[in-house]
């Protein structure tokens, strides 16, 4: 008896599970992720906040567009977490060059921050 080939049984749907690049990438991400937030919780960041800072810290003043490009993060995703580091008093987010730019830099708080997770 022929099976149909539009429906996937659990057996070739664990077949694909193992094979799959994507899907086995995205475990490791997150696996990862979640190693470097225990790790970062003692000094109440998160992995994605943590590169936010140290990119600031690098190129910092940084245009938010530049931001986002380096952190591999989308506008929105960004904000918010621009948002929490502003309140915590890590980065300080003033006018660029022309009124619809802004520029994204550490302030000393947030360096203090940065050794306190060292060995990272």
């Amino acid at each position: 008896m022929a099976t149909d080939p539009k429906i996937l049984d659990s057996v070739r749907c664990k077949e694909i599970g193992r094979s799959c690049a994507c899907y086995n990438l995205r475990r490791a991400a997150r696996a990862i992720t979640r190693l470097y937030d225990d790790f970062l919780r003692p000094s109440g960041l998160r992995s994605t906040q943590y590169s936010v800072l140290m990119v600031a810290r690098l190129r910092g003043p940084v245009t938010l567009t530049k931001l986002a490009e380096m952190t591999v993060n989308e506008r929105t995703t960004l904000t918010r977490n621009l948002t929490i580091l502003e309140k915590k008093g890590l980065i300080l987010i003033e006018p660029g060059k022309d009124r619809r730019e802004r520029q994204v830099s550490i302030t000393e708080r947030g360096q203090e921050v940065l050794i306190a997770t060292i060995p990272l």
